[in-house]
């Protein structure tokens, strides 16, 4: 039997988000839904737009079957089968290598809480600087106190 969910203990979920990054920041931009566990944090794309010189190109995303990507996400969430090391698990298959992001191999992650700027900038190793925004600063601030508790 593993670890029960639950959220604000052992895992966050925010509907809302804004990633940008990438080797250049800026150049990339995603929409999306992020789950953030103690060892990991998954960043689920909506939609991504990818820009080079002056040609955009938007990619969006859905979950399996075509069930929007916070709905299937809400749904591995609430099964009350769900563990937190099944969830880890289950994320990891579903999002693959580029969208998960292994805290304990982070060369810099810092969360900037500033008003309505609040983000959190983090990298991997060769994998350059990510940006990401949760909306509102109180989003952030949960982010905040989850990683760098007092």
């Amino acid at each position: 039997m593993g670890t029960p969910l639950k959220n604000g203990d052992n895992y966050l979920f925010f509907l809302k988000g804004n990633l940008a990054g990438g080797k250049v920041v800026g150049t990339t931009t995603a929409t999306v839904s992020v789950i953030c566990t103690k060892r990991f944090i998954f960043i689920a794309p909506k939609m991504v737009t990818q820009t080079v010189i002056v040609a955009s190109r938007v990619t969006n995303f859905s979950f399996t079957d075509g069930v929007s990507m916070e709905v299937g996400l809400q749904n591995i969430i609430h099964d009350p089968q769900v563990t937190l090391e099944s969830l880890e698990e289950t994320l990891q298959e579903i999002l693959g290598r580029k969208n998960v992001y292994e805290v304990a191999k982070m060369e810099h992650f810092k969360i900037h809480l500033m008003w309505i700027l609040s983000q959190a900038r983090f990298s991997l190793p060769g994998r350059g600087t990510n940006v990401l925004s949760l909306g509102k600063p109180s989003h952030m601030k949960a982010m905040n106190a989850f990683y760098f508790p007092r």
